[in-house]
């Protein structure tokens, strides 16, 4: 049987908080604002992202639902935040790191120095923490 070659079973944990955080950022919505990019999105093009990367977060940032986690969309602000190409410094997008392909680079290009709708005295320290994490020292 080839599925016993392909398939493992494991043991994992769950991240009980997820769907809380889920719920929090869209409710009854059908269609939200990536906080990065500022496009509109159906909700399942859309993740609850943390601003500061959950495994560094204390069981009391994790449960801060207004303020841990924004929307983020699949079509690349998610992934480019993850990975440390961009973040939030003072409210505005800054990117941390450019690209060496042309698709990307314009992407980038075209989100920086962009307001970000989550950023406030509550969540800046979330969004520093991010960019000091981040940055490059030169």
């Amino acid at each position: 049987n080839n599925k016993n070659k392909l398939d493992q079973e494991t043991v994992s944990n769950q991240r009980k908080e997820q769907g809380i955080l889920r719920t929090y950022l869209f409710q009854n919505k059908s269609i939200e604002t990536c906080g990065i990019c500022g496009c509109n999105f159906p909700i399942d093009l859309l993740v609850s992202a943390h601003i500061k990367k959950r495994s560094q977060c204390s069981d009391e940032e994790r449960l801060d639902c207004q303020n841990i986690v924004m929307p983020m969309c699949v079509f690349g602000c998610e992934r480019l935040y993850e990975n440390g190409y961009i973040s939030v410094k003072n409210g505005s997008i800054e990117v941390i790191k450019e690209s060496n392909t042309l698709t990307v680079q314009s992407y980038l290009d075209r989100i920086k120095r962009r307001p970000c709708s989550k950023f406030n005295n509550y969540t800046k320290k979330y969004f520093d923490w991010h960019y000091q994490s981040n940055k490059v020292t030169l």
